[in-house]
Formats: structure tokens, C-alpha cells, sequence
């Protein structure tokens, strides 16, 4: 079986899980909606929740097609800002619904992506963050492991309270100034 109907099954039912909740799409519909057979479906996925899972760490594994997108900034915090905000864009695209399952799948994981012990390119943000301490552009001089673990945990809660009033307020916006507010940046990210 090819990764294009891996791609397609995915896409789709990310699509579908927006548009209609994550609860309101069944295996069937899906496999309907890809003109696939159930067979075909569980060649490629366990489950529903594999597929959130598997979304959720293709970012990840994506990461380094953003490496240089991040080198793109002319400052460091613009640097950092870069390294984190494609997570953020990552559950704003996606959209509520599909957010809020794999936000419920990792209440059950201890080695989730989203702790900050298990954070992809956490080592990238401490050095950009001690950069940006010794260069002065940002005011706050906390402990940098502290820091990144605020950063992370801030990230996350503005992310869990965009799911929880159901994608009231702008997630990017909201993001980008937690950032802020958190960095005391000297000059504006963006």
C-alpha cells in the first residue's frame, strides 16, 4: 500500500474531523470519503486516534524542513519565535476539534511531546534563549531551564484555553503576545 493513500486517509480525515468534530466521523465515513476499504484503512491506521497521534508527530517530524524558516530571523528572538510558532499555527490549522483529541490523548501519555522534558528542539530553544539573555535582547534573566519550561507550559495553556472557549480569540495572536509578555523582547518579533 503507498503513502499516498496514507496521505490521503490522513488529510482527509483531518478535513472531516474539523469540519465536523472528531466524534461525529466514523471509520466508515471516512473510508467513504477516500473510497478506500475498511481493510485498506487499518493497513495504514489502528484507529481513529492513530490518526490524531500520527498528526501530531508529523509535525515533528517535519521539523527540520522548518530549520531554516527559524534561521530566517535577524534576531534571536525572532529566531526563537520562529522555532515555536509553527506549533502554534500546527493547532490553529488543524483547527478545535482535532486539537482538542490530541490534547485528550496526551493526558494519558508520559512521555507526551508537548511536557517539557520531551519537547522536540528544546536543546535549539535553550541556546537561543541564553543567546538572547547574553546579547540583551530580551529582559527576562531567568534561569534558562526555568524559562524554557514557563515558555513551553504558556504555549501550552493558551493553546488548551483556545480549545476550551472553543476557538473564541485569535490562537496566533494570543501566542505571539504570552511570547512577549514572557520575553520581554527588547524590539517587536514581527
Amino acid at each position: 500500500m503507498d503513502s499516498k493513500t496514507k496521505s490521503l486517509l490522513q488529510n482527509t480525515a483531518i478535513e472531516m474531523f474539523k469540519q465536523y468534530g472528531y466524534d461525529n466521523v466514523s471509520v466508515n465515513q471516512l473510508c467513504k470519503a477516500c473510497s478506500v476499504s475498511k481493510t485498506t484503512f487499518y493497513f495504514h491506521f489502528q484507529s481513529k486516534r492513530d490518526i490524531i497521534i500520527n498528526f501530531y508527530y508529523k509535525a515533528h517530524k517535519d521539523a527540520e524542513e522548518y530549520l531554516l524558516g527559524i534561521l530566517e530571523g535577524e534576531t534571536t528572538v525572532e529566531q526563537l519565535w520562529n522555532l515555536v510558532s509553527p506549533y502554534v499555527k500546527l493547532s490553529f490549522d488543524a483547527g478545535v476539534s482535532v486539537t482538542r483529541e490530541v490534547l485528550k490523548e496526551f493526558l494519558f501519555d508520559k512521555k507526551a511531546a508537548i511536557l517539557p522534558d520531551n519537547v522536540y528542539l528544546k536543546k535549539a530553544m535553550i541556546q537561543l534563549l541564553e543567546r538572547a539573555q547574553k546579547t540583551g535582547e530580551i529582559q527576562n534573566m531567568s534561569e534558562i531551564n526555568t524559562l524554557s519550561d514557563v515558555m513551553i507550559h504558556t504555549f501550552n495553556g493558551v493553546t488548551f484555553s483556545w480549545v476550551m472557549s472553543d476557538g473564541a480569540f485569535d490562537l496566533l495572536d494570543k501566542a505571539e503576545r504570552a511570547f512577549s509578555c514572557l520575553l520581554m523582547p527588547k524590539h517587536k518579533i514581527t
